[in-house]
């Protein structure tokens, strides 16, 4: 039985031992968010201890908010972002839009 093959996921640059790239998203959030479509359309960042994946096209952001079955929206930075903002585009899950369309 063949494995499939996974492709590996960029990880930005400038990512510091331990912290990752939290000093980055802390002091420029703007400019450190521009930057990480250099690195493709999905990216790895590194917040401390905990591992985050950033989608930098709007081609493949509708697809992660459409496609409920291939995208979970869950974790714990999923649940403390839904209990700070509440239900929202980005945290609110596919039962309170009404749809699971792909």
């Amino acid at each position: 039985m063949r494995t499939p093959r996974v492709a590996r996921v960029p990880t930005a640059s400038g990512a510091l031992p331990l912290l990752g790239h939290a000093v980055k998203l802390a002091h420029t959030p703007l400019p450190f968010l521009r930057s990480l479509s250099d690195g493709g359309d999905l990216v790895h960042v590194g917040l401390g201890p905990r591992r985050a994946y950033l989608v930098c096209t709007s081609e493949l952001t509708d697809q992660v908010l459409r496609d409920a079955r291939t995208f979970d929206k869950g974790g714990v930075l999923y649940d403390y972002a839904r209990e700070t903002f509440g239900n929202g585009l980005i945290t609110c899950p596919t039962t309170c839009t009404g749809s699971n369309d792909a």
